[in-house]
């Protein structure tokens, strides 16, 4: 916004009566911090009454405005309320998601100092308390800093706590935090978790809080077994000095933690029975354990304890694994028996990555399974992940892997021969967990990914399997050997080779390969999370267009609408499968 344009729009807000006696804030002040701490370019004062008694008040515009919001300042309020920050600031609105009216600037300034009152008067009548806790750790005031790693449980514990420049590192205990940071000492840090929304002091403190405030605070939201068990814990304790970490729960859901460092410790620790005296610095805590990381990147706290097998790493497969990985599955395996080569960049999530000298010294041949342990591993420290080079037939005959050690089980080998005897030795199984099967179609036809229930012990397993789409139906007059689910129509070749014999590929691209992966690990996470049991048979359809071009035809299930498609996503059992009917009858 330009300087003429900034004059003009703040003569219209003095003469809209938003406030009483508005004006110009003189230009001197918009040097001053609480301007140029939020870009403000102009900004009016005036008054306006709020519960009682009148209240000075700047409408300020920041340089972006209208495209982002406008700022309220409630001046010598005298007292500390939520929301209201340094220089009588106040946070009304979440500026993301907010659409504004360009075309009527008045307007939008109208409506923020309307909601920054409410908000205000709010806290002038007492309402919003518990706002004190929601707003805690972004307002803890803290000169130190802390790294948090932590499992965060339902228990007062030991954990352990290194110091590093320029900050605390806070670990479960002392085997992670060796393997953090080798050769470091380590000290005990106390773990308080608050069992519910804490009620806030009153009056809250403003500013540094003192040693009896934290105390307090600490003590009047623990419930009766937690004081004993703090009392326990710290009866007896000579420390001059303790570190403590408090999680608190919020009142919008979620947690957040706070630290405290209590030293010159004189008598018993000041959270026991008979608390002594002692100094205290506060200290901000940054979560960065697993639970955060996955809530914050949208992922499901129910998959966390979720044991994955995902057999071929491939175009598809790669894609799976990190969609697995970043939903909060934290233990998954690897399997794949091929080289990662650099003919395959341009749809493979690792790319060329063969190509680092590091990796081939370490990888010879570079295996996709190891390449793609190792990527993910060091994107996602906290995944559990292992691998397997080699075909899947031969893992589970020599019993390298046991398809019963895993809750779910992905396969994207993009080899139906394989992917059919996977599928029937998991139902032979009596504790199989469930599979899902996915692959591509060529030239961005489609995709698609079956769910095939396992054994679930309180009930009978019914029929529907990936076999039950290869099987003729009882109205074929000539039936052959093809799948059921696909949009080609069957008996034709659809591989090229661009280079000799033992060259040849699928035609397709990333987007596909991505598009498919989803179906496939929205399955896995709906199964992990929600125990979808199935059978399911998901597909999209892509743009024919390329197909039909190379002389190819789409087959009768690719003219389905795709919600008649949807609707029929579980009705492809065959009662008459040889592999699964023999199953359910058991």
């Amino acid at each position: 916004m330009t300087v003429p344009t900034m004059a003009k729009l703040l003569e219209r807000l003095c003469a809209a009566g938003l406030l009483e006696g508005a004006r110009p804030v003189a230009g001197g002040l918009i040097s001053q911090a609480w301007a140029t701490t939020h870009g403000v370019l102009g900004a009016i004062e005036g008054t306006t009454w709020l519960e009682g008694r009148t209240y000075r008040v700047r409408l300020a515009i920041p340089s972006r405005f209208p495209n982002v919001l406008p700022m309220v300042f409630v001046l010598q309020l005298g007292q500390r309320l939520p929301h209201v920050l340094a220089h009588g600031y106040v946070c009304y609105s979440e500026h993301d998601g907010v659409l504004l009216d360009r075309h009527d600037p008045v307007a939008v300034v109208a409506e923020a100092l309307r909601q920054a009152l409410d908000l205000v008067g709010a806290g002038l009548r007492g309402e919003n308390t518990l706002e004190y806790i929601e707003e805690l750790a972004v307002h803890w005031p803290a000169d130190a800093l802390a790294v948090s790693t932590l499992t965060l449980t339902d228990d007062i514990r030991w954990v352990c706590g290194i110091r590093t420049d320029p900050c605390w590192r806070i670990f479960d205990d002392r085997a992670d935090a060796q393997r953090s940071c080798p050769g470091q000492d380590a000290e005990q840090v106390l773990y308080i978790p608050l069992p519910r929304v804490p009620r806030p002091l009153d009056p809250f403190p403003e500013g540094a809080w003192r040693p009896r405030d934290i105390t307090r605070f600490i003590l009047q939201n623990l419930d009766d077994d937690q004081r004993r068990s703090l009392h326990v814990r710290l009866r007896g304790s000579k420390r001059t000095r303790s570190l403590v970490v408090v999680r608190v729960v919020r009142p919008r859901g979620g947690v957040c933690l706070i630290g405290v460092e209590y030293h010159d410790i004189q008598g018993d620790h000041p959270l026991t029975k008979r608390g002594g005296t002692a100094l205290c610095s506060q200290f901000r805590v940054v979560r960065q354990d697993q639970d955060y990381f996955v809530a914050r990147g949208g992922g499901l706290a129910e998959v966390r304890r979720c044991k994955a097998l995902l057999v071929g790493c491939g175009a598809i497969g790669g894609h799976i694994a990190g969609e697995l990985a970043r939903a909060g599955v934290q233990q998954l395996t690897l399997v794949d028996p091929d080289e990662l080569r650099p003919e395959n960049a341009y749809r493979h999530v690792l790319g060329n990555s063969i190509q680092s000298r590091m990796v081939r010294a370490l990888l010879c041949p570079p295996a996709k399974a190891a390449m793609l342990m190792f990527d993910l591993g060091d994107r996602y420290p906290a995944l559990e992940i292992g691998h397997h080079v080699g075909h899947i037939e031969g893992l589970l005959q020599q019993k390298h892997i046991n398809l019963e050690a895993f809750d779910v089980v992905v396969v994207a080998t993009g080899d139906p021969n394989v992917d059919r005897w996977v599928n029937e030795v998991a139902l032979r199984s009596p504790t199989a967990p469930p599979v899902i099967y996915c692959w591509l179609e060529p030239l961005g036809l489609g995709g698609h990914a079956v769910l095939v229930p396992g054994h679930a012990a309180a009930e009978p397993r019914g029929p529907g399997c990936l076999d039950c789409l290869f099987t003729p139906a009882p109205e074929d007059r000539t039936p052959r050997l093809c799948n059921r689910a696909a949009f080609a129509e069957a008996g034709q070749a659809v591989t090229r080779e661009l280079a000799a014999c033992g060259q040849a590929f699928t035609p397709f691209g990333s987007l596909d390969a991505a598009r498919t992966a989803e179906l496939a690990a929205r399955l896995a996470l709906d199964v992990a999370a929600h125990g979808l049991r199935g059978p399911v048979l998901r597909s999209w359809k892509g743009d024919p267009q390329a197909f039909r071009a190379a002389g190819y035809r789409t087959s009768s299930r690719f003219e389905a609408a795709s919600e008649d498609l949807e609707r029929a996503s579980g009705s492809f059992a065959q009662h008459h499968c040889p592999v699964c009917a023999a199953v359910s009858t058991r």
